[in-house]
């Protein structure tokens, strides 16, 4: 056999020492993503984590090609020039490839950013994983840099025969930085997937107004601009853009008209951060009253959905996008199944927050027209988007729950003049109205108990500020990961321009995520 002649392995020992840094160099960097990929899968949310880890190679592998391929160049070009004695040209080489590369990908990255929404939508239509995966882009962006320079640098190091270092170099950064850093954001930590992503933020609570010309032309124009003025996230408006009854004599829309919800969604639009809309009682189930105008409440519903909740993005200078309960499970002004396109979901650094149609009046079963059809079927409806966005919750392993809506539910039987009375352990009303909540609380209560981590129910409705914990379980014990917050709305007792709003810090990575400040406006009080 003519190979294993002698001088057949003559120089292996040279082959080696260049060859195995080589291919270390390359599999070191391979084979931690392997780990962390199988990591991930056995993270509480470990399908999603698979799935952001998947789609985050899939992004990053086209844009890899191209500083992969200058390597490939530029190793052969410095190469030969060392080989040949020169090595200021070598050095020059090396330079003008690592400055083309770092162009090349600072472009990738950023238009990757940018596109950070539309890109996630070319590979799952899964709602969890795309607002995961959009959540983490700009690491992602970052790390195109990175892994362009790592791949330009590795072929300067193959050429000048220097392996030994970058396999050390790999060692050091992939293996005795990368796994350990892993298992304190995602096990010790438990940060999940997101992992330095769940940073604290603020967004901005406030509904029940204006219900003055004052309010509308001074206090909301004073809350907006008060707003505006902090970096919030978003915004989230919880119903009752008028009072309960038009009056002839204001200068602003105080009845049903097209008029006053043109002037909300203003209000909406002049907002910096993405601003979210959940309807109350007032603009739309009340709207049958004479003084509203004597409208039809499910045609000026159907006119809401229209107007505000057309697309799949909240409103705002700024938007966001926002999963819609898109099913036709609730009823146009002629009977028949539409959308409940007013009820949305978004997630915000491991948070998930979602709003549903829920106003006072009874839930739309008392006052002028009560309407038990649509009643059942959006009630239908709001438990079904419950159970889902609850589940979603779960499966993105969020760290907690905001459920913003109008209507004070009624708690218990401590207070008459705010809200229903209620018997706190088997949710039955008490007092003589109509009961549109039981069976709605009654599944509320059911999943905030098996979600375990902390939920906000925000709601309007009673005018004025209160943070409690007020529901109870069937045996009477208090639901203590569950919190009542009610925003302070208008409050004439205090003078006609009492508008302020309450602000919330959010902090993913602490014990009760949600912290509450009423923010008084200055001028308007």
């Amino acid at each position: 056999m003519e190979w294993l002649q002698h001088g057949s392995f003559q120089g292996l020992g040279q082959y080696l020492s260049l060859g195995l840094p080589a291919a270390a160099m390359i599999c070191l960097e391979w084979w931690v993503w392997e780990l962390l990929i199988f990591a991930a899968g056995l993270l509480p949310s470990g399908s999603v984590a698979v799935g952001v880890m998947g789609l985050c190679i899939q992004i990053t592998n086209p844009s890899y090609m191209i500083p992969s391929s200058f390597g490939s160049a530029t190793s052969v070009r410095v190469a030969n020039l060392l080989g040949a004695g020169q090595g200021l040209q070598a050095r020059t080489a090396a330079r003008v490839s690592a400055a083309i590369v770092f162009t090349a990908t600072l472009l990738l990255g950023c238009c990757t950013f940018a596109g950070r929404h539309a890109v996630v939508r070319i590979f799952t239509d899964d709602p969890t994983i795309r607002a995961a995966t959009a959540a983490v882009v700009p690491a992602v962006a970052t790390s195109i840099v990175g892994d362009g320079m790592v791949a330009v640098l590795s072929a300067v190091l193959r050429a000048s025969g220097r392996q030994a270092i970058g396999a050390m170099f790999n060692i050091a950064g992939y293996w005795c930085v990368c796994p350990p850093l892993a298992w304190l954001l995602d096990y010790y930590l438990q940060l999940g997937v997101l992992g330095f992503f769940r940073t604290p933020y603020q967004i901005g609570l406030w509904g029940d107004l204006p219900y003055s010309d004052l309010q509308a032309t001074v206090g909301v124009p004073n809350l907006i601009k008060d707003m505006n003025a902090y970096s919030l996230r978003f915004s989230a408006f919880n119903g009752d853009w008028k009072a309960g009854s038009g009056n002839s004599s204001s200068t602003t829309p105080s009845k049903c008209s097209n008029e006053l919800y043109a002037q909300c969604l203003g209000y909406l639009n002049s907002l910096k951060a993405p601003a979210m809309y959940t309807p109350g009682d007032n603009e739309w189930t009340d709207c049958d009253r004479e003084k509203n105008g004597n409208y039809s409440s499910r045609e000026r519903l159907d006119y809401i959905r229209k107007t505000f909740f057309a697309a799949d993005k909240s409103l705002g200078k700024r938007q966001l996008s926002q999963v819609v309960q898109s099913e036709a499970l609730c009823i146009d002004e002629r009977g028949a199944p539409t959308a409940c396109s007013e009820n949305r979901r978004w997630e915000v650094n491991g948070v998930t927050y979602f709003t549903m149609n829920v106003p006072g009046s009874c839930n739309n079963l008392c006052d002028t027209s009560p309407d038990e059809p649509e009643f059942k079927a959006r009630n239908a409806a709001n438990i079904k988007w419950m159970k889902d966005s609850f589940a979603a919750a779960a499966k993105a392993d969020s760290a907690a729950i905001m459920i913003i809506s109008q209507a004070d539910p009624g708690w218990d039987d401590s207070d008459k003049t705010r809200a229903p009375m209620r018997d706190a352990k088997n949710l039955t009303q008490i007092d003589s109205d109509p009961d549109g909540y039981f069976e709605y609380l009654t599944a509320l209560r059911e999943q905030v108990i098996a979600f375990k981590k902390p939920v906000a129910y925000v709601h309007g409705d009673s005018h004025y500020f209160r943070v409690d914990k007020p529901f109870l379980d069937s045996k009477g014990a208090r639901l203590v990961n569950f919190t009542r917050v009610q925003t302070p709305g208008s409050n004439a007792n205090n003078g006609n321009n009492d508008v302020n709003w309450v602000k919330v810090i959010v902090n993913p990575t602490s014990r009760e995520v949600f912290n509450y400040a009423m923010m008084v406006v200055p001028g308007n009080n």
